[in-house]
């Protein structure tokens, strides 16, 4: 089997509290940064240090309670709108619930139903666009400290895109985001910008 380097000497440090953005075209290796940083993958060389610490020290169950991501592509289960979203959160209100989806632009598709309506298999009743945004909404409802975002605009219109960035740094105060994008807009938003290329940083 071929063996490739997809990160290769690629150094950065976010501090607590920063909104960091990952941009790059495809296969640069954004989504990569996910998998090790969660520990889904193993990395061969160099180290990963969160808290102070190398993040081979953390149980897993324990790292990955320090993350909310919305993973490519947004998983969502058979089930209301509620069920989905309480998942991030047991404890969440109904009011806090539509008040995050009101800020995403989904109040029109929650209709006479509200939170009981059912989003089907896999959220097969609700179209890509609210899809994404019904994670983004759960995620952003998870109390982690640190909030990762794989492509949260991607396939939206611009409006509703710059709605969704808007509430994602409003929902994010006090907490460390990465919003990985090969989108252009809002890049000025962020306190740091990451661009990648064949697994390099070139920005």
């Amino acid at each position: 089997m071929n063996e490739r380097t997809i990160l290769n000497q690629l150094n950065f440090k976010i501090l607590a509290g920063q909104k960091v953005v990952i941009t790059g075209h495809t296969g640069s290796g954004k989504s990569s940064i996910i998998n090790l940083l969660t520990r889904f993958w193993s990395y061969q060389e160099g180290q990963i240090i969160l808290g102070g610490m190398p993040i081979e020290t953390y149980p897993e169950v324990q790292l990955r309670e320090e993350f909310a991501i919305l993973s490519q592509p947004v998983q969502l289960f058979a089930g209301t709108v509620r069920s989905n979203l309480k998942l991030a959160d047991e404890s969440a209100s109904d009011e806090v619930m539509l008040s995050l989806l009101d800020k995403l632009g989904m109040k029109e598709m929650l209709g006479t139903e509200g939170l009981d309506r059912e989003v089907g298999e896999g959220g097969n009743r609700l179209s890509g666009g609210q899809r994404k945004r019904l994670g983004i909404a759960r995620t952003l409802l998870k109390a982690a400290p640190i909030i990762i975002l794989d492509e949260p605009t991607e396939g939206l219109d611009l409006e509703t895109a710059k709605q969704v960035l808007n509430t994602v740094f409003d929902q994010s105060k006090g907490k460390t985001l990465i919003m990985i994008t090969h989108h252009t807009q809002g890049l000025d938003l962020f306190d740091q910008h990451i661009k990648l290329d064949q697994g390099k940083r070139i920005h």
